[in-house]
């Protein structure tokens, strides 16, 4: 033999995982480490040769030896813990596993792989009813652990299934107090596709959290279109009401709302909006936000409740474009009658913006706002050219007689340029008012017709009844 093998360590890496030696030696060998554990090395050759020992009552013998000493023996007790659960996965004798289960766990606040192995462990399948017992005993009489092995066991498991979920959630309910680092660990768990029960113990242990920071309720407010119902989403607007007066955190609350409206139940959407609605009328951003949400509501009552939350709170000035943007989009006449009423009241020689709006009502044949319309662009005819081609449509097309009166008084208004076809479709409508045919016949003879324009004209008169209308 050299010198490293005559060495003790080097004795009991050849001896005990050799085949071919003999029994009694073996036991020499390893009587005589027992003699020698003020040695270090002495120690790191046991665990080093343990996987090799294939004779299981030796092997049984190292492993239940090097489990019985303190891991204060061990330069490194992560040395030891690796080497039992490896002894762990390989053994197929059960009461030696439930032994070696009871000692991990009584080092379990040594190493934060002990947890892991404690949880994973309970979600597999085939173990035995002591095995079983053991892993439930470690993981109910934990004792107080620290907050980093809670975060690494909810960040390890937060995809995992409920199970292991639910084991590190029961693991991180043991610290008194979760600060950032574990609130950012838990807030995966509270994802809608979690188990129910388990975002519920996340919600309760949250609200027990009494002293929460603004960013830990900031982030709270993020969540919420992602954290279903079963009374998450109410659970967690106590959570943030009491804050309410921070701009920061009711300012995540209007954008989480604003994000996905569509996915609240009636409960939770009243809830959020009266939350939101003392601060419609003094925060831009918070009002903003909330009209832009009405375009993805599908709920035409819960339209109409942000409209009117909003709209009983500002003046139409301070937020006529997303009220126009909204007229423009919204199906439902009820809501489109309490818009156009809403912005009709302004003047539109000072709002531009409501030109086109107007004038696409107009020239819709089924929008009830026509004859509104009408009255409201035929002051403006001369001022803004769009006003011009939807007054023509009308007087070509319609029949209705208030609303081509309202719209040739606006179309002869002085400075704006008359198109004899138009005049003349007015001049042959039978179905209007003598007088406004006669007030078109007039514009026409103040126009300098060419030949054929002359010929149309004689024609039309030439169809209508004597004495209705006068042309010198």
């Amino acid at each position: 033999m050299d010198k490293t093998q005559q060495s003790l360590p080097g004795l009991i890496r050849q001896v005990l995982g050799s085949l071919h030696a003999e029994t009694v030696i073996k036991a020499q060998i390893l009587q005589l480490a027992k003699n020698h554990l003020h040695e270090p090395e002495v120690i790191t050759a046991l665990l080093q040769v343990l996987p090799d020992v294939k004779d299981k009552k030796l092997r049984d013998e190292v492993m239940f030896f090097l489990s019985s000493l303190n891991t204060s023996r061990f330069p490194e007790p992560r040395i030891l813990f690796d080497a039992l659960l490896q002894f762990f996965k390989q053994e197929k004798e059960r009461d030696t596993r439930v032994a070696l289960l009871f000692r991990l766990q009584e080092s379990i606040h040594q190493d934060q792989q002990l947890v892991d192995f404690f949880i994973e462990l309970s979600a597999t399948p085939n173990l035995s009813e002591p095995e079983m017992i053991a892993i439930q005993d470690t993981l109910a009489n934990l004792p107080l652990i620290s907050e980093d092995m809670a975060v690494a066991a909810l960040e390890k498991h937060r995809n995992s299934p409920a199970l292991l979920q639910s084991q590190a959630l029961t693991l991180a309910e043991k610290c008194s107090r979760w600060g950032d680092k574990l609130f950012a660990a838990a807030q995966p768990y509270l994802d809608i596709k979690n188990d129910p029960d388990i975002r519920l113990r996340v919600m309760r242990r949250l609200a027990d959290n009494k002293q929460m920071s603004d960013a830990q309720l900031i982030t709270l407010a993020t969540t919420l279109p992602d954290t279903g119902t079963n009374g998450i989403r109410y659970d967690l607007l106590e959570l943030i009401k009491p804050a309410m007066r921070i701009p920061e955190i009711r300012l995540a609350l209007a954008n989480a709302f604003a994000t996905n409206p569509s996915v609240y139940d009636d409960g939770e959407f009243d809830a959020i909006t009266d939350m939101l609605a003392p601060y419609m009328g003094r925060d831009p951003h918070i009002s903003n936000i909330m009209l832009e949400s009405i375009k993805d509501l599908p709920i035409p009552a819960h339209r109409r409740k942000v409209l009117s939350l909003v709209t009983t709170r500002l003046k139409t000035e301070q937020v006529l474009d997303p009220l126009l943007a909204l007229f423009t989009r919204e199906r439902d006449e009820s809501i489109r009658e309490v818009l156009f009423h809403q912005v009709k009241a302004l003047s539109v020689a000072r709002h531009p913006q409501l030109v086109d709006v107007f004038a696409a009502e107009l020239t819709e044949p089924g929008s009830p706002f026509r004859v509104t319309c009408a009255g409201l662009l035929a002051n403006v005819a001369e001022i803004y050219p769009q006003v011009i081609p939807a007054l023509e449509d009308v007087l070509r097309y319609d029949t209705d007689r208030e609303l081509l009166r309202l719209c040739l008084d606006g179309y002869l208004r002085p400075g704006v340029p008359h198109q004899f076809d138009v005049l003349l479709a007015v001049v042959r409508n039978e179905l209007i008012d003598t007088l406004s045919r006669q007030k078109a016949l007039d514009a026409i003879v103040k126009l300098d017709l060419d030949a054929s324009q002359q010929q149309a004209l004689a024609d039309a008169l030439s169809g209508i009844k004597p004495n209705v209308l006068k042309y010198e």
